[in-house]
């Protein structure tokens, strides 16, 4: 496993599991789905997290977007965030009363 992230790493892909699958995918791939986020999709503010290895990521809450799963691009055109990112994670909850959508976004 070491060895195929070593070789995803320099050929400038990424490794990631989806649904219990290890998929290694290119994030700068021209086909991707893109999802257009503003002020009025989010719940709250994004939150920057820099633990990660390979750069920051936004953490995101919106109303349910059931379209949006691991590596879906989207286009953040927020006065807090803006550009290009892919949902490296992410989980559709509910506490009774709304439905979210939380993601964790990375730059492209």
């Amino acid at each position: 496993l070491n060895l195929i992230s070593s070789l995803a790493k320099k050929c400038g892909s990424k490794m990631t599991y989806i649904r219990g699958q290890l998929v290694i995918m290119n994030p700068k791939s021209k086909r991707r789905t893109w999802y257009e986020i503003d002020d009025n999709d989010l719940m709250e503010p994004p939150t920057k997290s820099d633990d990660s290895d390979d750069g920051a990521t936004w953490e995101i809450t919106t109303p349910l977007i059931p379209d949006i799963t691991v590596n879906v691009g989207i286009r953040m055109k927020s006065r807090y965030l803006g550009g290009n990112y892919y949902v490296s994670s992410g989980q559709h909850t509910s506490d009774g009363d709304s439905l979210q959508t939380q993601c964790s976004l990375k730059a492209l």
